[in-house]
């Protein structure tokens, strides 16, 4: 296998000076810019951060954190020499396109790999919207807490503490704290959910970034599944 860069996102910003000596050793030029592969130490926090910084690099989840439903299990050195060997595999997870139309005129557009989060703002005040799925209304008035829009890679995370249950295909809504129950809702990769704020503000945010964007009444939020692809390397034992 041909020289390859590599780049380390580490849990807090811990340090990553032994690491990347590490990574060194097993052959690897380690860089800050345009890595070849991205060594995500930490959780699920720490691959979203990396996926973040070096979007669609491909990565190796290396565990550092009690909740890592990916992570690979072994040393970095380890890792790396199966790596090298070319026992892996990279599994390509979609990610979801954000549209949000807002009325006065600052639209915003983002992406996710875990989930969308829409959330009442203000604790005390239940938020009221309605949901569209391929432009279809579902859902005139939904009264509570919110909503998760869910990727498959997301659908261990908030999606399965609100509903209990889990998707592999498709794309996910699990409506949370209603005052009405309703179920959660699997949709095909091509469906096209639309969500409405229809009463009181409300926070929108992506995946684990603690940057979170205020939405008031009559905005419109657009979801689909995105062309882009986060790669993450499964290591074989």
């Amino acid at each position: 296998m041909a020289l390859q860069s590599v780049a380390i996102v580490r849990k807090y910003n811990r340090s990553v000076t032994a690491l990347q000596k590490e990574a060194q050793r097993a052959g690897f030029l380690y860089t800050t810019t345009k890595p070849d592969l991205v060594i995500s130490v930490g959780g699920d926090g720490t691959f979203f951060f990396a996926e973040r910084k070096y979007p669609g690099v491909p990565k190796i989840m290396v565990r550092e954190s009690k909740v890592c439903e990916k992570c690979n299990e072994g040393t970095l050195t380890d890792l790396l020499r199966r790596y090298t060997q070319g026992r892996f595999k990279i599994k390509k997870y979609f990610k979801l396109d954000v549209t949000v139309k807002r009325k006065n005129g600052k639209n915003l557009k983002a992406i996710a790999c875990n989930d969308v989060i829409l959330r009442n703002k203000v604790l005390t005040t239940a938020l009221r919207f309605s949901v569209f799925i391929n432009k279809k209304r579902v859902y005139k008035e939904v009264i509570g807490d919110g909503l998760v829009v869910s990727s498959p890679f997301g659908a261990e995370a908030y999606f399965k503490s609100i509903t209990k249950t889990s998707f592999k295909k498709g794309i996910g809504i699990a409506f949370n704290n209603t005052t009405q129950f309703l179920r959660k809702m699997i949709l095909r990769e091509s469906d096209l959910p639309q969500i409405k704020i229809l009463r009181e503000k409300a926070d929108l945010g992506f995946d684990n970034d603690p940057h979170l964007y205020t939405l008031q009444q009559g905005d419109e939020i657009l979801v689909k599944k995105s062309k882009k692809v986060a790669r993450l390397i499964q290591l074989k034992v």
